[in-house]
């Protein structure tokens, strides 16, 4: 029996309407990567770079398009939908959705993003749109045809394992932009010193998260859980760190002013680390109330106390 047979008619919808949108991102993404060759000026280079979104985009349109009419009649959704082959077109769709977004995010590129602003916003959003959504996609096929749960097994794994993997992705982001900037607009003085210097708190910023996320993971995955005290510490700092960080980044003098990488990012990561440090309240809120009530429970369990007979014939309690 095929995979297929094992997925049910509300699995594949939600994927057939995934495809369909996958579909949708990779037109627009086409369409604006062929209007961004056509109108920047000769840089051999740079027309590289754009080609290689304009090919990657146009294979995620042919890949989503067969997926999209696999699902359609019964016969091509047999021998596609739900088996190996729509699992490694899922995987190369992934794979060409982050080259495709890593060009068109990187400012020295020019293609999306340029000077930290996003200057071409369906070749930037549609392009990031697509990435999400295939990896939504490639979850729901390990869940629906392996029965691999990747949400519920970092879920049971261990408490904000996906926050915190979260927070390590958005900061090697943050980092990585905050390195970008520098070296195109501080290393020849073409930004002023206040610039560079909130550049540079960016680059440390995201370096410093990026650490100690890596180190609670790694006690996470390692350990099955990381010390408490240890994820209370690590996120009140990073979130009042961050707090300071979108107030400097993003501001009007700041590198993060621009709307593009570095700004959402930025955000991105306080918005994680607030709500870390609200689900470390709440566990720490709800820990003492947790072992009163099964004391509490323990006791009534027990029942009342045995009663025997003493010397003169009279009950009593032991």
């Amino acid at each position: 029996m095929s995979h297929h047979m094992d997925n049910g008619p509300d699995v594949l919808g939600e994927r057939f309407i995934h495809w369909c949108m996958c579909f949708t991102f990779s037109v627009v993404t086409l369409g604006s990567a062929i209007e961004a060759v056509a109108e920047e000026e000769e840089d051999s280079t740079l027309i590289s770079q754009q080609r290689w979104a304009t090919i990657g985009s146009a294979v995620q349109l042919l890949f989503s398009l067969g997926i999209v009419i696999a699902h359609l009649f019964p016969g091509p959704a047999e021998k596609v939908v739900g088996t190996k082959v729509e699992g490694f077109i899922t995987l190369v769709y992934i794979a060409l959705g982050a080259v495709i977004v890593y060009v068109v995010s990187n400012s020295s590129d020019g293609l999306a993003v340029v000077n930290g602003a996003v200057r071409a916003g369906n070749l930037y959003y549609f392009s990031w749109a697509g990435l999400v959504t295939s990896i939504m996609i490639f979850v729901a096929y390990l869940r629906s045809s392996y029965q691999i749960d990747v949400a519920g097994a970092i879920k049971d794994r261990s408490p904000r394992l996906t926050q915190w993997s979260a927070f390590l992705v958005s900061s090697l982001v943050v980092m990585a932009c905050g390195a970008d900037i520098y070296n195109d607009f501080c290393d020849d003085g073409a930004k002023g010193q206040k610039f560079c210097n909130r550049t540079t708190f960016a680059i440390v910023l995201g370096t410093f998260g990026t650490l100690l996320a890596l180190i609670t993971v790694a006690y996470k995955v390692g350990r099955g859980d990381a010390p408490f005290i240890l994820e209370v510490v690590f996120s009140a700092l990073m979130c009042v760190s961050y707090a300071f960080g979108v107030a400097f980044i993003t501001s009007e003098e700041g590198p993060g002013a621009p709307l593009g990488n570095l700004y959402y990012f930025s955000w991105i990561s306080f918005l994680i680390t607030f709500f870390l440090v609200s689900s470390c309240y709440e566990e720490y809120q709800t820990g003492p109330a947790t072992n009163s009530d099964e004391n509490f429970q323990s006791s009534d369990q027990r029942g009342p106390e045995p009663e025997f007979e003493n010397s003169d014939g009279n009950v009593g309690e032991g």
